[in-house]
């Protein structure tokens, strides 16, 4: 878990989740004052504990990668240290207005669409969620 500062920007304050934290670490996350997170794999960053730590070091093995291999001596600047990101990301500002049907494509629908999110975050993946069909299954995904 990371803390959220009031921007719901993290912190450099992290938590581990324990049985006897677990009620109090959930009143923070309804509250907005803390977030899940999850390791982007790095030289600095340790594996998780339990079962999610037996994953990242089985993605690692069945890679063939160790965690030395995310510095770039040559290029020290793009060398990835790793890092816990949060799962979620808070939309800021959202507004959504249908547009008029185009008489020259009757069968489209348009959406005017206004948001912001924090550094790190990706538009692609909010549109997507826009875009993505009913039945996701017959569309093919």
């Amino acid at each position: 878990m990371i803390e959220l500062d009031s921007h719901r920007l993290t912190t450099d304050h992290i938590k581990k989740v324990t049985a006897q934290s677990l009620q109090s670490v959930q009143k923070a996350i309804n509250g907005n004052m803390m977030c899940i997170a999850i390791p982007l794999i790095g030289f600095e960053q340790e594996p998780s504990d339990g079962v999610q730590g037996e994953i990242e070091r089985e993605t690692l093995e069945a890679e063939n990668l160790n965690s030395e291999e995310f510095k770039i001596p040559c290029m020290p600047e793009i060398s990835a240290p790793g890092l816990l990101r949060t799962i979620q990301a808070p939309i800021i500002n959202h507004s959504k207005e249908e547009l008029p049907e185009d008489s020259t494509n009757p069968f489209t629908r348009a959406l005017k669409l206004g948001f912001t999110l924090h550094r790190g975050s990706y538009a692609t993946i909010l549109l997507r969620e826009y875009m993505k069909p009913a039945d996701l299954i017959e569309a093919g995904f």
